[in-house]
Formats: structure tokens, C-alpha cells, sequence
């Protein structure tokens, strides 16, 4: 049996989570405009023990909603969309 795929989740402001196979998204083409897409902007990276999750580098600036889904993975306040990317994924 095929390990599964490891998933980027993307966690939207509203508490909705949504996966895709890292293949599929890999696969879609540019990954950087990907992520800028998901976060309505430039990223940043916040490193994490299981991963990577990818925010609005101007959220606050821009006054985005607060994420307190993606708040609650990192311990700190997080705003906008964002996306988790597992670890040995970028």
C-alpha cells in the first residue's frame, strides 16, 4: 500500500480548512503565485515543529481578519488566510 500523500491545508479566516495533495498542488505550476494567491499578497514563512504555515506578510499593516485557526497552530496571532505546508514539503 502507497504511503498517503502529505496535504497543504489551507485555513481561511472563517474556521474553514481546506487539503490538497501536495502533487496536485505542486503540480498546478508555480507554487510561490500559488501561496501569494492564498494569502491575497506577499508571503512569509512561520516555522513550526510539523510544518510550515504561510501568511500575509502585511496582514496587520492591511487589517486583515484574524485566523484563529491558524492562531491557535502557532501560539501567536495570526491574520488572513493562510497555508500549511508539511515539513520536507519546501
Amino acid at each position: 500500500m502507497a504511503a498517503k500523500q502529505k496535504n497543504v491545508s489551507v485555513i481561511k479566516t472563517d474556521g474553514t480548512v481546506t487539503e490538497t495533495e501536495w502533487s496536485t498542488f505542486a503540480a498546478a505550476g508555480d507554487i510561490l503565485r500559488q501561496l501569494q494567491t492564498i494569502v491575497d499578497g506577499y508571503v512569509e514563512p512561520v516555522r513550526l515543529p510539523f510544518g510550515t504555515l504561510i501568511v500575509n506578510e502585511e496582514g496587520l499593516v492591511r487589517g486583515l481578519p484574524l485566523n484563529l485557526t491558524a492562531s491557535r497552530l502557532c501560539g501567536r496571532p495570526i491574520v488572513g488566510d493562510a497555508a500549511l505546508i508539511p515539513n520536507g514539503k519546501i
